[in-house]
């Protein structure tokens, strides 16, 4: 016969092992599922951290890149006010001179700003990816999470039938050794 404890003020008989297992059922969901939530949030914390590290990585060489060219651009900048000078000085050379320079500051210019695009574009995709990656990763071990969320579950429900059917074949030996008796 399993153990009743009678409430003293409202005198109602319950089983004192189905509250406790009652109690700790509850604390043990609480508990996984808090522990699953922290896993969760600590993983997308991360991934987020690494993507905004990688970002700023990006941002700086991207200052980097922007600087070079004002530095090519100033420099072309001084290189035309020489050729200025000097036209005044022998303007007919200085003619076919400027003509010269400014052809190869506008294919500099241009092999740099594609050089410059071009490791740009190849550092935000391989960056990208990396992020892409790591939400990928995170986002499988959320779902590993979850289904093991879902096998404790499972195991729970079969444990809680398997408890069921013993209380039942508990049950009909009781009522059947009275019927003997």
């Amino acid at each position: 016969m399993p153990d009743l404890i009678t409430c003293p003020r409202c005198a109602l008989s319950f089983e004192a092992t189905a509250a406790l297992r009652e109690q700790i059922e509850r604390d043990l969901r609480r508990s996984l599922a808090e522990d699953t939530q922290r896993q969760v949030a600590r993983a997308a914390e991360a991934a987020r951290a690494e993507a905004a590290a990688r970002l700023e990585g990006i941002d700086g060489e991207l200052r980097d890149a922007r600087t070079k060219l004002e530095e090519a651009a100033r420099q072309q900048a001084e290189a035309m006010r020489r050729q200025r000078e000097l036209e005044e000085q022998q303007r007919v050379a200085d003619v076919e001179m400027e003509k010269r320079v400014a052809a190869e500051a506008a294919r500099i210019r241009t092999r740099a700003d594609a050089e410059a695009k071009e490791r740009a574009d190849a550092q935000v995709k391989e960056r990208t990816a990396a992020v892409e990656q790591a939400l990928a990763e995170a986002n499988a071990r959320n779902a590993e999470a979850l289904r093991k969320e879902a096998e404790f579950l499972r195991r729970e429900r079969e444990f809680a039938e398997q408890e069921a059917q013993a209380e039942v074949e508990l049950q009909k030996r009781v009522g059947a050794e009275a019927i003997h008796r």
